[in-house]
């Protein structure tokens, strides 16, 4: 989307009305406490999945949720990094990839590019390396920037 369709997404009242019922769930992200983490996460994985306008989601993802859910691919919490990979999966593939990659990939890459890792499920470890793979898809160009540290970690992966 180019920059004045955001602006008019942003004008909207739907979009202000999906905001104001999404911003607890920013917020709760930030949270102490595990589960208020999950719950959060457990309720963007519903809007991503059931929202009707995706120009709003999409919007509210790359402005708003992104830099969040990069974050929590630093939880301690096994199924709260998973629902994070799940969640930005999800999102890729609705919006493909953009300058966000600039956050994500750098985030998978430091993630996993240490040995021992700094995941140490094998389980998300898979579905980092999958969401590469959907990264890749959806935009392969946005791979150039950071590809020296995504093919160490690939490296150290295998």
């Amino acid at each position: 989307m180019k920059k004045e369709e955001y602006q008019k997404i942003a004008d909207t009242e739907e979009y202000a009305d999906f905001e104001s019922r999404h911003n607890r769930h920013l917020n709760m992200l930030a949270d102490g406490d595990r589960n208020i983490r999950r719950q959060a996460l457990n309720e963007f994985k519903k809007a991503v999945n059931n929202t009707k306008d995706d120009k709003i989601l999409i919007y509210f993802y790359r402005e708003r949720l992104c830099k969040r859910l990069v974050l929590c691919l630093e939880d301690q919490v096994e199924k709260n990094r998973e629902l994070t990979i799940e969640i930005i999966t999800v999102m890729i593939e609705k919006a493909g990839f953009e300058e966000e990659s600039q956050i994500v990939l750098p985030a998978i890459a430091s993630r996993m590019n240490k040995t021992p890792f700094a995941e140490p499920s094998e389980e998300v470890r898979v579905q980092l390396i999958e969401l590469l793979e959907v990264c890749l898809e959806a935009n392969k160009d946005q791979f150039v920037p950071s590809l020296g540290p995504i093919s160490l970690m690939l490296n150290k992966a295998g």
